[in-house]
Order: C-alpha cells, then sequence, then structure tokens
C-alpha cells in the first residue's frame, strides 16, 4: 500500500522591516496632523480653542482610519509598545512637557514685557472682557470712558483710542499725565487699510488746554490699532469756534474728559 505523500505548505515570513516601516509612517502622520491642522484652521479664521479641539478630532480621526485600514494601531506595535510600557516613560513624559511649559512661559512673559504691542492687546482684552460683561466696580469706571464706541466692533474702538494718544503726543507731547477726548467730524471707513478723517481733538493737563480741529490720516498697523501718517491742524478759526461753542460738542467733550479724569485719579 502506497503512502500517501503530504505536501506542507510553507508560509512565507512577515516582513517585519516593511511593516515597522508602516507603523513610523502612520505615528508621523498621527504626531503632526495636530499642529498642521490647528495653524490651517486658525489661518482661516478659527480661534485657538477651537482650532485645538478639532485638530483633536482630527488627529482621532486618523488613528481611527488606521485601525480600520490596517486592523491595527502604532503605538501598539512593536518598539513604541515598548517606549509606552517601559516604567520611566511617563516620567519622561512630564519632565519634556514641563520643560516645553517652562519655555513658551519664559517666552511669554518677555513678549509682553518687552513689547510695546502687547499693551494695547491687553487693555483690549480687559475692555473686551469687562464691557461685555455683568457690571461691576471696573467695568462702571472703564466702558463709559467711550460710550460713543459701540463696543461689538474692536476696530473701532482701536481707532478712537489711536486718535486719543496720537492727539495726546502732538497737542502736549511733554505731558504724561494729559487726558484727552475726540470727536470724529466726518465719516470714515475701517474697511481700508488707511483711513482720512478729520475730527475734534481735546487735551488737557493741570496747566493747559488744547482744542484743535485735526486732519489726517491713520494707517492700520499688524495689532489693529492706527498709527498717523499725516497730521494737520485746520486753521479755519471760525470753523473751530463754531464747533467749541456749540453746546451739544461740549457736552460730550467735558463728559468725556470727567469720565477720563476719573479713571486716571483711580489708578495715578
Amino acid at each position: 500500500m502506497k503512502k500517501k505523500r503530504v505536501v506542507k505548505s510553507i508560509k512565507k515570513p512577515i516582513d517585519f522591516q516593511q511593516d515597522s516601516n508602516s507603523d513610523l509612517i502612520w505615528a508621523l502622520i498621527t504626531v503632526f496632523s495636530l499642529p498642521i491642522i490647528a495653524m490651517s484652521l486658525m489661518s482661516f479664521g478659527y480661534s485657538a480653542v477651537i482650532s485645538f479641539i478639532l485638530a483633536l478630532i482630527g488627529t482621532f480621526l486618523i488613528i481611527v482610519i488606521e485601525a480600520l485600514i490596517r486592523g491595527k494601531v502604532w503605538f501598539f506595535q512593536g518598539r513604541y509598545r515598548k517606549i509606552f510600557e517601559h516604567p520611566e516613560t511617563p516620567f519622561k513624559i512630564l519632565v519634556l512637557t514641563g520643560g516645553a511649559l517652562l519655555f513658551l512661559q519664559t517666552f511669554f512673559i518677555l513678549y509682553f514685557i518687552t513689547s510695546p504691542a502687547s499693551d494695547s492687546a491687553l487693555l483690549n482684552f480687559v475692555i473686551q472682557r469687562e464691557c461685555r460683561g455683568s457690571a461691576t466696580p471696573l467695568n462702571k469706571m472703564i466702558c463709559p470712558l467711550f460710550e460713543t464706541v459701540d463696543y461689538t466692533s474692536k476696530n473701532n474702538f482701536k481707532l478712537i483710542y489711536s486718535l486719543d494718544k496720537a492727539s495726546q503726543a502732538h497737542l502736549l507731547p511733554n505731558s504724561v499725565f494729559a487726558i484727552c477726548a475726540v470727536i470724529p467730524r466726518t465719516k470714515y471707513s475701517l474697511q481700508d487699510s488707511e483711513v482720512d478723517i478729520r475730527f475734534l481733538a481735546h487735551c488737557q493737563n493741570k496747566n493747559n488746554k488744547i482744542t484743535k480741529l485735526i486732519q489726517a490720516t491713520f494707517k492700520k498697523q499688524d495689532d489693529g490699532f492706527y498709527k498717523p501718517l499725516v497730521w494737520q491742524e485746520v486753521q479755519d478759526k471760525n470753523l473751530l469756534n463754531n464747533l467749541i461753542n456749540n453746546s451739544e460738542i461740549t457736552r460730550q467733550l467735558q463728559s468725556k474728559i470727567l469720565k477720563r479724569k476719573k479713571f486716571s485719579d483711580v489708578f495715578f
């Protein structure tokens, strides 16, 4: 009786090198997807918080896609699994995260100390937060300072604030504690990078009071505030006197000056 010949099938060995390369590719995609998605969304106008949350969701979806395609995820495979299972890994992650946060904290502290743009950013943050919230003592002092300004429009506030600061710099340049108030006299568009505007400016300190009609051109800066390019005092004295003698305009100027004075007295 003849014996049956048994043919054993030889299994092809798994190409671990190729599988390791696939793990590396998916690891890189997963790790870099978070910052790339976040920065892309911020460039399209999304806030930092929303961009970060959507980037986390995008990263999670990439992990899900990998699990569906490969039937596994890279951080449970080979050397990556050994790294995550190592008892010293949590400590190393904490040290690395702490070092990165310390570096970022130092960078932001130095930025706020040395950068002039940070002053306007912090002031704008306080104005927006206080004037949109519930009534507080600080709210009552700050919000009326620009009562003619629509606080829902940050750009409008930045322009009025820039007019105030430019008036102080030109009319009373050597007075640190000068108080200024402005009333725009012409229509202007905030859509353009340069704004042509005529406004009545009143500045005063303990010794001087100056009221001028100004024709100026302001250029929008990167932080949203404005810098004067052209500054010219209108020499029409009759027009200026008519504005000064206008009871409504005088009332508005006095009201603004009084509120700014109360505000400066609190802090100075």
